[in-house]
């Protein structure tokens, strides 16, 4: 595992990734995975379904604050953040969460109620 941190240029390419074509989103989040410190322990992927957790790292910190100034990205595909550092992402804006397994035990979904 390499502990380096996303670069400058790897940040603004996140920040400015265009949304809109089809298929995007999801390149989006891949490239934010290839990136990613320690993503085999910090990524739950289900289907279009996404748990990520920053295990405290500052450079997979940077990454969600890159993905935060990504307004279509972050306004259609962040569902839920718990403290922490967990992040809960749905690709698919048409799909209605409810207790799913996606959430892999972090609460995510339970911390909204529902």
């Amino acid at each position: 595992m390499e502990d380096r941190y996303p670069t400058e240029e790897e940040l603004e390419r996140i920040q400015n990734w265009d949304c809109i074509p089809e298929g995007s989103m999801h390149q989006l989040i891949e490239f934010c995975c290839s990136i990613w410190w320690n993503p085999d322990w910090g990524w739950h992927v289900e289907d279009d379904d996404y748990c990520i957790s920053t295990g405290g790292w500052s450079g997979n910190e940077s990454i969600i604050a890159a993905l935060t100034q990504n307004f279509v990205f972050w306004s259609l595909c962040m569902k839920s953040h718990r403290w922490g550092g967990h992040y809960f992402f749905c690709l698919d804006s048409s799909h209605r969460h409810g207790l799913c397994s996606a959430c892999s035990g972090t609460g995510l979904l339970e911390s909204e109620g529902t």
